[in-house]
């Protein structure tokens, strides 16, 4: 757990913004979805993961209101714009933030309209395309899936 904290700590220090969120977003999904709970059905997770690896549950997330608390200040660091620190739409995080398609992020969150303003807190899934196929469990669900 210490290493996946000081990922968190050295992706809150990336200085181009957009780079500095995505691999927040990732950080927050492994430490807090993977690694944070047991795998208690194995089957049914590859189920899920062979039907759609970019679902929702295997995405990166972001928090509405992510403040960057482990951001170091001085005057070598560079600020993160207001357009990504007050992003609190799923257009704005697709286009301000994370530069992803709009409808991939309305697909992965379901719950929200596009320009419905999300609460500090709320949790948004991203898309990123590259991410599932790096998943830490990747390799253990294709190895399970040849052998199971």
């Amino acid at each position: 757990m210490a290493a996946v904290e000081a990922a968190r700590r050295a992706a809150h220090n990336i200085q181009e913004p957009g780079f500095c969120a995505r691999t927040t977003a990732r950080v927050n999904a492994m430490l807090e979805r993977w690694w944070a709970h047991p795998l208690t059905d194995l089957a049914d997770m590859v189920s899920r993961f062979t039907d759609d690896p970019y679902a929702s549950e295997f995405s990166p997330f972001h928090r509405v209101g992510e403040e960057y608390g482990e951001r170091s200040r001085g005057e070598e660091r560079l600020e993160m714009p207001d357009t990504v620190l007050s992003a609190d739409t799923l257009t704005r995080l697709a286009h301000d933030v994370y530069h992803v398609s709009a409808a991939e992020t309305l697909r992965l969150n379901q719950g929200f309209a596009a320009d419905e303003a999300l609460p500090a807190g709320t949790v948004v899934a991203v898309p990123d395309a590259k991410f599932a196929p790096r998943s830490p469990r990747d390799s253990r669900l294709r190895c399970w899936s040849r052998t199971g």
